[in-house]
């Protein structure tokens, strides 16, 4: 069992070396690298946004609104969630 796991653990960080060093090659700018090289599609665009939406939601907002509304309140979630997906796609074609 710990031979697989030393295993496994030495190719993860084998694969973060060398990606580290083939990007370390690339000559890139300030502007590239907090961009992305406005390179990003609508869907690493939806999912970027919504980590950072739910990082913020789940230590802040989500224990305050259970607590004030109920365990039911996880339809509103469902349909926010939804919605912020359809929205950034629907106007994130036209702002690219």
């Amino acid at each position: 069992m710990i031979t697989w796991v030393i295993i496994l653990g030495s190719l993860f960080i084998l694969a973060l070396v060398i990606a580290s060093v083939k990007s370390y090659k690339k000559d890139r700018t300030l502007d590239e690298y907090m961009l992305a090289g406005l390179n990003i599609g609508p869907t690493i665009g939806v999912l970027t946004f919504a980590a950072a939406l739910f990082s913020a939601f789940i230590f802040m907002g989500m224990p305050d609104m259970f607590r004030t509304h109920g365990i039911g309140a996880w339809i509103f979630l469902a349909i926010s969630d939804g919605a912020m997906v359809f929205f950034i796609i629907w106007f994130g074609y036209p702002l690219r």
